[in-house]
């Protein structure tokens, strides 16, 4: 945890919100640019129909003035998959901080998108949630994939729902990634404080999954909406091994 304490709060999914609106600022600079450029050329010269063949001429504007609109709702409103998962991202850790926020008022200690040490970065690699409680440390990473979530060892399977014949995408850096993640903080509690500690490493995703809770190769991954359960089994068992 080193300096995690000194560091100005954070709000869940600061860094993936701000790298979505970064990307698709960007997006939407570049496409607005060529939107911009058809608006100068062909509207211009549409006007200048309409005033000396009335009918046919104003016809034409409204339709190409229709279609500049439509386009411009269209760039702002709508973003590539890539950019679009960012949102997606923010939006998890925004659910997970829901979760996690009553836990404060029994006495945790929980914080929201802390840099990795590993690369002291946000852009480059960030811890989602670290909950720190009487009974437990934990390391939560948020995902929200749009398809149903299967786990098998370290590789997380996600099955597209409305689309039976697409390939199934695979995702086998995240179990690495929280691991690595629950780690650091370990050592970085025990540099801190002496105190010899576990931490729990957790992924939790917002999106279907059937088996709800999964423990897999010292990751457990959770469905959100069973993560406050999950966390109240953890602080009953960790009640009873204390008696």
């Amino acid at each position: 945890m080193r300096d995690w304490l000194q560091l100005p709060f954070s709000h869940a999914g600061a860094s993936a919100r701000h790298r979505f609106n970064e990307l698709a600022a960007r997006w939407r600079r570049r496409s607005l640019k060529r939107l911009r450029l058809f608006t100068a050329i062909v509207l211009p010269a549409l006007l200048v129909g309409a005033l000396f063949e009335r009918h046919y001429g104003a016809w034409a504007l409204g339709l190409a003035t229709g279609a500049v609109v439509a386009l411009f709702m269209s760039i702002r409103d709508e973003v590539p998959a890539y950019i679009e998962a960012w949102r997606a991202g923010y939006m998890g850790e925004r659910r997970t901080a829901t979760v996690l926020a009553p836990l404060r008022r029994e006495g945790c200690l929980v914080l929201h998108d802390l840099p990795d040490r590993r690369t002291e970065a946000y852009t480059k690699g960030n811890v989602d949630h670290v909950l720190v409680a009487p009974w437990g440390v934990f390391v939560l990473d948020s995902k929200m994939w749009g398809g149903s979530v299967s786990v098998d060892g370290d590789a997380i399977r996600v099955k597209r729902i409305d689309d039976d014949e697409s390939d199934e995408s695979v995702y086998d850096r995240l179990a690495m990634a929280v691991r690595g993640q629950a780690v650091r903080l370990k050592e970085d509690i025990e540099d801190a404080t002496s105190i010899t500690t576990w931490v729990q490493a957790v992924a939790v995703l917002w999106c279907p999954f059937e088996a709800a809770v999964v423990t897999s190769n010292r990751v457990t991954y959770v469905h959100g909406d069973q993560l406050a359960d999950w966390l109240a089994r953890c602080q009953e068992d960790a009640s009873a091994a204390a008696r």
